[in-house]
């Protein structure tokens, strides 16, 4: 089951035509975050995790905030969004930018008080863990699948992240969850997710397309981030290149 929480990091550089016409290729670093696994994290706290992104030394900084609410006060983003996006928003302050979306019902507006309680991909989520009957019906696979993804985060660091098997990992369970979602009550949930997958693959695509010769450092989850690599690998073709080999 895709959850939001579940995260990893990665680099990689982006060399487009439209850039290569000066000397200053754009660079785009995807690294993920793991949200509050990094509270107890013995090897990727949060401090490692900001270290790591100022190593980078970027010149923006994307965030999984929605863009509408990268200048609300942190009482309102502690109760919509990950801890270390609001530090990483805030620490870079003006460099920063959202790519988020939580929904077309609330886009361009504040995210209301009781949004998580009454969205329906969550009243679906919370019904679907209290369906016995459904869950019944879970592949076997697909718990075996979530605690292999469990122990690569459980063996993450800051600089190095098995990404390609874990991006392998994402993609099996994605199939299996879908599948195993589909034609039940509970198909909207694999569709939010796909759509938000899309919709922050191109809120990025546009950022990095209008800035070209930057450095780009983009802050995501793990489930979110296979999909953003193949999607920036898809719109710019061959002239995206790895920061560092894929461990």
């Amino acid at each position: 089951m895709r959850t939001l929480w579940l995260v990893f990091l990665n680099g990689l550089v982006l060399f487009s035509p439209w850039s290569q016409a000066d000397d200053s290729p754009t660079v785009v670093a995807v690294v993920a975050a793991m949200h509050g696994f990094h509270r107890d994290h013995p090897s990727y706290s949060y401090q490692q995790l900001y270290d790591y992104i100022a190593s980078l030394q970027p010149d923006s900084v994307g965030v999984e905030i929605r863009s509408e609410d990268m200048a609300a006060d942190k009482s309102y983003l502690a109760k919509n969004y990950p801890a270390e996006m609001i530090e990483l928003a805030g620490r870079y302050g003006q460099r920063a930018f959202g790519f988020d979306w939580l929904g077309n019902a609330i886009a361009g507006q504040p995210i209301p008080a009781d949004y998580w309680q009454h969205l329906e991909v969550k009243k679906l989520e919370r019904q679907l863990a209290k369906d016995a009957s459904f869950q019944s019906s879970r592949p076997v696979l697909l718990e075996k699948l979530q605690q292999q993804q469990m122990a690569l985060l459980q063996s993450a660091t800051a600089e190095l992240f098995p990404v390609e098997q874990y991006g392998q990992l994402t993609r099996r369970i994605d199939k299996l969850y879908a599948d195993w979602l589909e034609h039940s009550p509970y198909g909207a949930i694999e569709a939010f997710n796909r759509e938000r997958d899309r919709q922050i693959a191109e809120n990025i695509i546009a950022f990095v397309s209008q800035h070209p010769g930057q450095r780009i450092v983009l802050v995501m989850g793990a489930d979110h981030q296979t999909f953003a690599i193949e999607a920036l690998e898809k719109h710019f073709g061959d002239s995206i290149e790895w920061l560092s080999p894929r461990p």
